[in-house]
């Protein structure tokens, strides 16, 4: 059962990973660096604008969800650019895929992979 809607497993990050994380995130440049990925949703949002214009993107894309977080909302958004996705609900997962379900992920990617 998920401990709050979107973490199901409160273990899967241990202490000392959080301690690390919040070490480094005292630094300016690594804070600024962590966040620079939102600074680029505009960027995405356009190229999502082009791709809808232009056709769709016709190479495989892997869209990846977990149960407890966006579930088939990776999926969901890429086929409205894309024509051949492969989307997956990882179950028991929350926003943590790496940490939370690493043996399902992992078989998710080489599944898509090899």
């Amino acid at each position: 059962m998920p401990v709050d809607g979107r973490h199901p497993h409160s273990d899967a990050i241990p202490q000392h990973t959080i301690d690390v994380y919040v070490d480094a995130l005292r630094d300016p440049a690594a804070r600024h660096a962590s966040f620079e990925i939102y600074l680029q949703l505009g960027e995405t949002a356009e190229q999502f604008q082009r791709w809808h214009k232009e056709g769709p993107l016709t190479i495989p894309v892997l869209a990846i969800g977990g149960e407890y977080s966006t579930g088939t909302a990776p999926a969901d958004e890429m086929r409205k650019v894309a024509t051949d996705v492969t989307g997956v609900v990882l179950p028991g997962s929350g926003h943590f895929l790496a940490e939370e379900v690493p043996v399902p992920l992992t078989k998710a990617l080489l599944d898509f992979l090899l």
